[in-house]
């Protein structure tokens, strides 16, 4: 058995295969991690459920727009960085946790968007295809520029 595993262990040497576990990965990184905190959560989340964003073909993609908010529940002022969650199992379904409050608490925008022909979305579904392909690229387009 000892002869088999130095043979294996030859050959993947000499074919250049690198080692499952190299030993930066195998040192445990507890300065990095005992250090590290999260942001504290600052602000509350405003919904904005539905929001119809028209493709260039003139299909509606449904989104939820989740913004930073004040203690008032409106929208908080500023630029803030956007996570785009596009789905086809429906921004909706209870249980599937596409929400992400956790991050809008600590300053981020999340669109939650409905793939074409699924959910509240118009249009016919086309799984991971090149139509659904462009929609992605018009949605991050608009989810930047969010109103």
């Amino acid at each position: 058995m000892r002869a088999r595993l130095s043979l294996l262990a030859a050959v993947a040497l000499a074919v250049g295969v690198t080692p499952l576990v190299t030993p930066a990965l195998a040192a445990p990184h507890t300065a990095y991690s005992a250090t590290w905190k999260a942001r504290p959560a600052t602000y509350g989340v405003a919904k904005q459920s539905n929001v119809e964003v028209p493709m260039d073909d003139g299909v509606k993609i449904s989104v939820n727009v989740l913004r930073p908010s004040g203690q008032d529940g409106k929208a908080a002022p500023g630029k803030f960085p956007v996570i785009l969650t596009q789905t086809a199992y429906n921004k909706e379904a209870p249980g599937l946790n596409m929400e992400d409050d956790y991050m809008v608490q600590r300053g981020y925008i999340q669109v939650l968007a409905d793939a074409r022909g699924t959910g509240s979305s118009e249009g016919d579904w086309t799984g991971f295809g090149p139509r659904e392909k462009k929609d992605s690229c018009e949605l991050a387009a608009w989810a930047v520029k969010v109103p």
